[in-house]
């Protein structure tokens, strides 16, 4: 989940009183598991979706979340390790 829906996703919880503990509970993960996707740790598109669907949250696309500062997890790694 990129930093833009992270926020997007606070931000309702915030609206709705809920904990991260009751959005995890609704979502049917732990709420362990649902700290994990909010720090970017975890991505599993399925519950990413579960979640969004539970807030009433809109996916952006992967264009939007590229112009959103968020890389592509293979472009972080890019220029790192040279052939030999």
């Amino acid at each position: 989940m990129n930093k833009d829906m992270v926020k997007e996703v606070r931000i309702a919880l915030v609206h709705r009183e809920w904990t991260q503990s009751e959005l995890a509970r609704r979502v049917g993960i732990s709420a362990a598991y649902l700290s994990l996707i909010m720090k970017g740790r975890r991505s599993v598109a399925g519950v990413e979706r579960r979640i969004l669907d539970e807030l009433g949250l809109e996916e952006k696309s992967g264009e939007d979340a590229q112009l959103s500062g968020e890389p592509e997890r293979s472009s972080r790694w890019r220029g790192r390790v040279q052939a030999t």
